[in-house]
């Protein structure tokens, strides 16, 4: 006796097993995975700059050089 229970078929997948559709969201999360750390290093993981303290404090706590002009 063949069972009409369909998990997935309240979202449009009835041809899918779950064992299928485990399968095709861990590809898709790797791939996605693989494509924002690629991102991110294009992005972020190179060229580094020193950061220098005394200029941090006059960016931010200095009236004269940085901040916006009030009038």
């Amino acid at each position: 006796m063949e069972s009409k229970f369909k998990p997935f078929a309240f979202i449009g997948l009835t041809g899918l097993t779950p064992t299928s559709l485990s399968k095709e969201i861990l590809a898709a999360l790797i791939v996605k995975f693989i494509l924002l750390s690629g991102l991110w290093w294009l992005f972020f993981a190179g060229n580094k700059q020193p950061v220098d303290d005394q200029r941090v404090h006059t960016l931010f706590f200095n009236e004269s050089e940085g901040s916006i002009e009030r009038k």
